[in-house]
C-alpha cells in the first residue's frame, strides 16, 4: 500500500523516464507520509482515446490517483497532494507539451475491511 495510478493523454511528450517520476512520488509518500517505501506500487497508462472540453488538440491532462488504507488525517493528505502535484507539474509542464495541460491528484482511502493482501504485511501503518 499505497496503489498509485497515473493516467496522461498521449499528446504529452515525456522529457524523462517514468521510473524517475515514480521514484520521486514514492519518496514523498515515504518521507512525508510515513509509508513504507517497499509497499508503494505504481503503474501508468497513456491515453490515446480522450477528449477535453471542445476537443482542441492542444489540451492535455494528467491524473494521479493514490489510494491507501484509511487512517491518515486530512491535513497529511492535503500536504501529500500538494507536494506530489508539484512533482507532476515539473515533470509534465515542459516546453514540448501543450500549454493547456490540466494536472490533478486524487487521494482516497481504502477501507481496511475491504482490502485483502498476500502476504498480509502491516496494515496498521502502511
Amino acid at each position: 500500500m499505497p496503489h498509485i495510478k497515473l493516467e496522461y493523454t498521449d499528446n504529452l511528450v515525456l522529457s524523462a523516464e517514468l521510473q524517475g517520476l515514480f521514484q520521486s512520488i514514492h519518496q514523498v509518500l515515504a518521507t512525508t507520509g510515513g509509508i513504507n517505501l517497499e509497499n508503494c506500487k505504481s503503474r501508468c497508462q497513456a491515453l490515446s482515446d480522450f477528449r477535453i472540453g471542445d476537443g482542441d488538440a492542444r489540451h492535455a491532462f494528467v491524473h494521479l490517483d493514490i489510494r491507501f488504507v484509511e487512517g491518515r488525517d486530512m491535513e497529511l493528505k492535503q500536504q501529500l497532494g500538494e507536494e506530489i502535484k508539484k512533482i507532476l507539474v515539473d515533470f509534465f509542464c515542459t516546453a514540448q507539451n501543450p500549454s493547456a495541460t490540466q494536472i490533478t491528484v486524487e487521494i482516497r482511502d481504502i477501507l481496511l475491511a475491504d482490502y485483502h493482501k498476500h502476504p498480509q504485511g502491516s496494515f496498521t501503518t502502511q
